[in-house]
């Protein structure tokens, strides 16, 4: 597999369809994460946090790339999935799966003009080395 370090397929109504996959390099998660960590404050209270910012924001970028539109999509595409690598090899070993309920908080608390720019820079990022290579 390379560099690459999983292959997410695309959620269907009916269920996962094995035969639709995309392929995501590890170089693209690590460029997200330090986008995250450095321009988006995390606006909750900081005794109350159980899942770290960049962890909501990492999973739910891998359930959008699966093909989800909502947050109890989301919430079943990473409990599907709680067992996979992905999550340990970037965001530790105890990484959990937020519910629905913490991605919707979250990304509603979320200033739209830091994750507009982290979303801008992430993607003008992934093309111009998609561009290069």
């Amino acid at each position: 597999m390379g560099d690459y370090f999983m292959m997410v397929e695309k959620m269907k109504p009916g269920g996962f369809d094995e035969a639709v996959v995309v392929r995501v390099r590890k170089r693209v998660i690590w460029r997200l994460i330090k986008l995250v960590e450095g321009n988006v404050r995390d606006p909750r209270q900081g005794g109350k946090v159980r899942h770290p910012l960049k962890n909501i924001i990492v999973f739910a970028f891998l359930a959008v790339l699966g093909g989800v539109d909502n947050f109890y999509a989301m919430e079943a595409f990473c409990k599907s999935r709680e067992k996979l690598e992905i999550a340990r090899m970037f965001l530790g070993p105890e990484a959990e799966s937020p519910s629905h309920d913490t991605f919707e908080r979250v990304f509603s608390l979320l200033e739209p003009s830091e994750m507009s720019l982290v979303v801008r820079t992430f993607l003008l990022s992934v093309f111009e080395v998609f561009l290069l290579n």
